[in-house]
């Protein structure tokens, strides 16, 4: 049931105080400047300003999806390689 369900959400997501990434499987991630941009208005994923924000808020996702044995691992390993 576990695996069918994580199929279902195939979205993930991390955050700092300051920043939050979201993983979308079907689609382009998201990164939020939380200070900035408190209602999430101005994806700013993909840009260069925030390129390293990005890819330490990847990395930490990949950990915490490893530790869980998150059923999509796989699919994000595809995907985020072409972030």
């Amino acid at each position: 049931v576990m695996e069918g369900l994580a199929m279902i959400f195939s979205q993930r997501m991390v955050r700092t105080r300051d920043y939050k990434f979201v993983f979308n499987a079907a689609s382009i991630g998201e990164l939020y400047d939380l200070k900035d941009d408190p209602h999430e208005l101005n994806n700013l994923f993909g840009q260069p300003e925030v390129a390293e924000v990005q890819k330490e808020l990847i990395e930490r996702m990949r950990i915490h999806m490893e530790q869980l044995q998150d059923p999509i691992m796989p699919w994000f390993e595809d995907i985020s390689a072409v972030y």
